[in-house]
């Protein structure tokens, strides 16, 4: 399929190769570099990507974090052009913790001025709250949603792009006949990725460490931070609102504040 659509990368989610199937990769990889990551145990899922044998590329070294709430496989391409690549698959059903792992794995993101794009099935319907919290998360990582019409034959737009440093003009999305989700394609020119990642200016970026941060400590200092139970409950529901907000954002800028960083834009590498 990818060689049959001159395709330069294939991104994967849900591939069913399990750690021990090698045959599978090596079937895959003619005329392809196929880099992928298995689920750990049980059946189906796994993330992984075909690279055409003209780019080259890396892994990207995992954070010190064993997700539960999605899969994920990243690679940094670095010829001939450089650029973070980020497939994610995120199973149906509650967030859970799949915020603070996400915010946490793109904290390991290295902030040089490299583009990036984060994309797969994350399974957010978009009439949920799950999609404007995700995409919040996301904005403040600088990553903008590239939109589509939808990707599921249930008119669902399930299959997501996000994009940072770089932009794509059109998504295309085509029916596939052997799966309900569509096939999701974009084109990439390797003379914008050049231009942004080597020419675009410096700017400043603002963080969070959440990796150090405690579920126990953030309620206990959210709690402390409250009006008292009884004065609290009488309030009116837009006041308390904007109450509580107004003390989990203190208590997030007590435990774990903002800072700055600079994002310096650097040449891509060469092999």
């Amino acid at each position: 399929f990818a060689k049959t659509k001159s395709l330069d990368f294939l991104a994967r989610t849900e591939t069913w190769i399990t750690p021990d199937n090698t045959a599978t990769p090596a079937a895959l990889s003619a005329g392809y570099s196929f880099s992928h990551t298995p689920r750990a145990s049980g059946q189906g899922r796994g993330t992984g990507l075909l690279i055409s044998l003209s780019w080259k590329f890396c892994v990207l070294p995992s954070p010190n974090l064993i997700p539960s709430f999605f899969e994920v496989h990243a690679i940094t391409v670095t010829h001939p052009s450089k650029l973070h690549i980020i497939v994610l698959y995120r199973p149906p059903g509650p967030l859970g913790c799949f915020l603070d792992e996400l915010g946490t794995l793109l904290s390991s993101l290295p902030e040089d001025g490299t583009p990036a794009i984060l994309l797969g099935d994350f399974n957010l319907p978009p009439e949920t709250s799950q999609l404007s919290r995700v995409a919040s998360l996301l904005q403040s990582f600088a990553l903008s949603q590239s939109f589509s019409p939808p990707t599921h034959k249930a008119g669902n737009q399930l299959d997501l792009v996000f994009t940072r440093s770089c932009s794509i003009p059109q998504l295309t999305v085509t029916p596939l006949h052997l799966s309900d989700h569509f096939f999701l394609s974009f084109f990439l020119s390797p003379y914008l990725l050049l231009h942004n990642s080597f020419n675009s200016s410096p700017t400043i970026t603002f963080r969070r460490n959440l990796s150090s941060l405690s579920q126990s400590s953030l309620l206990s200092t959210a709690l402390s931070t409250l009006p008292p139970p009884a004065s609290f409950s009488n309030l009116p529901v837009d006041l308390a609102t904007s109450t509580f907000n107004s003390c989990l954002s203190q208590s997030f800028d007590s435990l774990c504040p903002l800072v700055s960083k600079p994002a310096c834009s650097s040449p891509p590498a060469h092999d």
